[in-house]
């Protein structure tokens, strides 16, 4: 009997030694790794002004590349001349996305301690905090077109679920720990009800039902077989690129002293916005484009409210008295 329960033991050491670190719960399929090399080029080569015109079902085949900045009207030539070519539909325009990036990678130096402690006490890997990057560059004011907000760009109906507090003149998505705290709990229950990560992350986007009528309808768990090859039915374009680009985002996460050398001497803090306040005048005092302070911060709009917090990356070197959030 002793012997046996060191047979047993033995075996449960074994089986602890080659059981995969987190990161190799995040797979890549060779199916999908020309995809994630397109999202890196997105997120690391091409500027905000720059237009790439691509393939919409094989992202990585690109057509033409617009330097910006692209007038409409030359947008729209191109795309009525690709589209004659190759099909109404098949083309989609993508603007680069370099330096909101790079805003978020700075972002993430203020906020990624949150977001890593509530992964870690849900036991999911740390890998994940990427996450907020793709989704918010890291900032808990976005809101998106579709009504979800914070770093986590959580909808209505998943806050409540999370118990998350929405009412007039408060809303906890845009509570950097409460937030993290409901979208770890969130993505704990999207990788319990489904077989991995690649699935558990697209479902993220669109919904568990949606995901698992797809692979139902595809027959299959692998997330490249199911795009590439069986047309991901019922998922859109952004569910099926959700994962390459999360791959993407932690690839450049990783290795941003590769793609950003020059974040190495930039911070970033919060100013809080005053009455009065405009985004060129906000931009201006900081020393930064108001372009980029827009497309940073995930605003829609030109319109500046009193209170709201903006992100604002600078050199470590500014003497600027920089007036800080309250």
């Amino acid at each position: 009997m002793v012997g046996g329960r060191l047979w047993t033991a033995a075996v449960l050491l074994l089986l602890a030694a080659v059981r995969p670190a987190p990161a190799d719960e995040l797979p890549v399929s060779p199916l999908l790794a020309p995809v994630v090399r397109f999202w890196v080029d997105v997120f690391t080569r091409w500027s905000v002004d720059d237009v790439v015109l691509h393939d919409r079902l094989e992202p990585e085949t690109i057509y033409v590349v617009l330097r910006g900045p692209v007038p409409p009207d030359e947008l729209d030539r191109h795309l009525a001349l690709l589209e004659a070519r190759f099909g109404l539909g098949r083309v989609r325009a993508q603007r680069g996305l370099r330096e909101t990036i790079a805003d978020g990678l700075v972002a993430a130096r203020l906020y990624g301690p949150v977001v890593e402690a509530a992964l870690a006490a849900e036991g999911l890997p740390r890998a994940l905090a990427a996450l907020p990057l793709l989704e918010s560059s890291y900032h808990p004011w976005v809101t998106s077109h579709a009504g979800a907000v914070g770093l986590w760009q959580l909808t209505e109906a998943t806050a409540r679920q999370h118990e998350l507090r929405i009412m007039p003149g408060l809303d906890e998505r845009r509570d950097p720990t409460r937030a993290s705290t409901a979208a770890a709990r969130h993505l704990r229950l999207l990788r319990d009800s489904l077989p991995s990560w690649p699935l558990a992350l697209t479902a993220y986007n669109r919904g568990a039902t949606a995901v698992q009528r797809s692979r139902v309808a595809a027959g299959t768990d692998d997330l490249g077989e199911l795009v590439r090859r069986r047309g991901a039915p019922g998922l859109g374009f952004a569910a099926r690129n959700f994962y390459p680009e999360f791959v993407a985002a932690l690839r450049v996460m990783r290795e941003r002293d590769v793609y950003f050398p020059e974040l190495a001497p930039m911070r970033v803090v919060e100013y809080r916005v005053q009455r009065g306040d405009t985004l060129e005048g906000v931009a201006r005092r900081h020393g930064i484009s108001p372009r980029l302070l827009q497309a940073k911060n995930g605003l829609h709009s030109e319109m500046l409210r009193p209170g709201m917090r903006l992100l604002i990356q600078q050199s470590a070197t500014r003497s600027d008295t920089i007036v800080p959030a309250g």
